[in-house]
């Protein structure tokens, strides 16, 4: 190519709309063979100059096709329109991004599948979307075109590193455009937009400027509470504020703990216990915090006492500290009557307690804390102490094992229409959770 002059560019627009315009290859979606090269490009005009033209049309500045592993050619603007079969599940701990134009140009998004076909999942593409693959991350991209985006949806391990690749591959294709207005776009995720389909969202230039201005919090425009800017950008920089600890915590409590505005503490979600753990004890930077769920008193000592950046709550999950007597009493209900309620939740726990029992150990199973053997962290031969803590009628002990997330009837306070914004706002509960983190 590096000798290759070309002064007539029509010459090179007709050569390559024999291909785009080839009703053979239209009927094929977008596929051609060297047979199909050699019947498109017979004429004498063309058939000299064959490898120049392949070469012309898979370069950067045309992003037109690119060669398959069946050395068969693929031109992603002929694709099929309709979405293909593909087993994408959109989960809340998925890193979400969006880019915005005030008008999109045709094509962004069949270049970037030309750019990236290296990382291209089993073929799952179609003429507006595709599914990629990178370092144990996958990615589901799509090209609205009547709504003026391209959506980014990212699982896996290295979000934040793929998502730079694939934004800076779209950044690339937009230098080929004069003047093209668009902006990055990150979806907020308190606790009313992380439940909807269409949440507010922020342009990330913005927060980036907080960043740079050390401004930590930010308010949703849709819901009015205020997010922290650190659990927006996680997944796409690496800024942080000096003065702030980072608390990995398990996905549904990291937007109800950031929702209180604790100083100096951002909690960023995670899905689950086991990642907490992995992501806590491999990045010194970084805090944790996990339900107690069936650990003992003992484990519980041996685990913080190896990984003093890991806290561990006292009873078997959050909701045993919003619905707790104390917490409740907080809000001065009408007619609420705190000795009642403590018998309620007594009652109910008692009705269960052998359900409980006959299950724990399995559940200890999955602890990822128990899964290093050397650790020792798991006393098994002390695990029936889960069943002395449930049989007690102390909330302070069987609370240790006692899920009020979904062992706990709350027909007692359905007429109040709590909300867990709402109880985790008190000054008992916030109290309390300063104490795990300051470990008091």
């Amino acid at each position: 190519m590096r000798d290759l002059v070309i002064l007539n560019h029509e010459w090179i627009t007709g050569g390559v709309y024999k291909i785009l315009d080839d009703r053979q290859v239209i009927s094929q979606k977008g596929r051609f063979t060297h047979d199909d090269i050699i019947r498109i490009w017979s004429d004498d005009e063309y058939k000299d100059k064959i490898r120049e033209l392949i070469s012309l049309m898979k370069n950067t500045k045309f992003d037109l096709c690119f060669e398959l592993s069946n050395g068969e050619y693929l031109v992603p603007r002929l694709l099929p329109v309709d979405e293909v079969d593909h087993n994408w599940v959109s989960k809340p701990d998925n890193t979400k991004f969006e880019f915005s134009y005030k008008f999109m140009p045709k094509g962004i998004l069949t270049r970037l599948i030309v750019k990236m076909n290296s990382d291209i999942v089993d073929e799952k593409y179609w003429r507006y979307g595709v599914i990629l693959e990178y370092d144990e991350t996958k990615a589901i991209i799509k090209e609205k075109y009547f709504e003026n985006k391209i959506t980014i949806e990212l699982e896996g391990k290295n979000k934040r590193e793929f998502l730079y690749l694939i934004r800076k591959t779209i950044n690339e294709i937009h230098k080929d455009f004069n003047n093209l207005e668009f902006s990055e776009m990150v979806p907020c995720n308190c606790s009313t937009c992380s439940t909807i389909d269409n949440p507010h969202f922020y342009d990330f230039n913005l927060l980036k400027r907080y960043e740079q201005n050390e401004i930590p919090r930010i308010r949703c425009d849709k819901s009015l509470l205020e997010v922290t800017v650190f659990s927006l950008t996680n997944d796409i920089s690496r800024k942080k504020f000096s003065n702030e600890k980072i608390i990995i915590c398990e996905n549904q409590n990291a937007g109800l703990l950031n929702s209180i505005g604790l100083d100096n503490y951002i909690f960023v979600p995670e899905k689950d216990s086991s990642s907490v753990y992995i992501k806590t004890t491999t990045n010194i930077d970084y805090y944790g915090l996990r339900d107690r769920d069936f650990l003992l008193d003992e484990e519980i000592e041996k685990i913080k006492s190896k990984h003093t950046n890991y806290f561990i709550l006292d009873y078997y999950c959050i909701e045993n500290y919003l619905y707790h007597p104390d917490n409740i009493e907080e809000l001065k209900l009408a007619g609420f009557n705190k000795n009642e309620y403590i018998k309620e939740i007594i009652r109910q726990k008692n009705e269960i307690i052998i359900d409980i029992i006959a299950n724990f150990k399995r559940a200890r199973t999955s602890y990822q804390e128990f899964k290093i053997q050397e650790n020792k962290f798991e006393i098994k031969e002390k695990e029936m102490k889960i069943a002395e803590y449930l049989k007690s009628d102390d909330i302070e002990i069987f609370f240790k094992s006692y899920s009020m997330k979904d062992k706990f009837r709350k027909d007692m306070l359905m007429k109040y229409g709590l909300k867990h914004e709402e109880l985790a706002n008190t000054q008992w509960f916030k109290k309390i959770i300063l104490s795990i983190l300051n470990n008091e």
